[in-house]
């Protein structure tokens, strides 16, 4: 299965408006159409997600997903283990503050979904949360 299929099966099918899959060096492994995450947003986002950088201050402060600035709601680790970690963010930009954003961070990729309710397929953003959850660790286990 290709990158594109995780994103389009895995992600859009399943709720996400917008969701890529990015090297931690910024690159673009898979995108929905219109998904432009900046190289140096997804670099930043994957070093502070892999502790290279003490960033969860920062995160707290604000970050940028694709130029739109958001806020961390929620940041850590999904599993017991201590690994992947992630971050749950609210945009705040004027007219988008339903919009939210889920980050994981697996061994070499950032898992990046959006989600707004008017477009979410009738999905809670719980549910695809637990998806996407699902998604990366299968990239985990496949090495990724």
């Amino acid at each position: 299965m290709s990158w594109q299929q995780y994103v389009d099966s895995g992600m859009l099918a399943k709720g996400c408006m917008y969701a890529g899959i990015f090297g931690h060096n910024g690159s673009k492994w898979a995108t929905s159409q219109g998904f432009q995450l900046g190289v140096s947003e997804a670099t930043k986002l994957a070093r502070i997600l892999v502790g290279k950088e003490d960033g969860l201050q920062e995160l707290a402060r604000g970050f940028s997903i694709c130029g739109q600035q958001y806020v961390a709601l929620r940041a850590g680790v999904l599993d017991a283990d201590g690994f992947p970690p992630f971050v749950l963010g609210q945009c705040v930009d004027k007219g988008k503050e339903q919009q939210r954003v889920i980050v994981i961070c697996t061994l070499k990729a950032l898992v990046v979904g959006v989600y707004h309710p008017k477009y979410s397929k009738n999905r809670n953003l719980r549910d695809v949360a637990k998806d996407m959850d699902q998604l990366t660790d299968y990239i985990i286990g496949v090495g990724y």
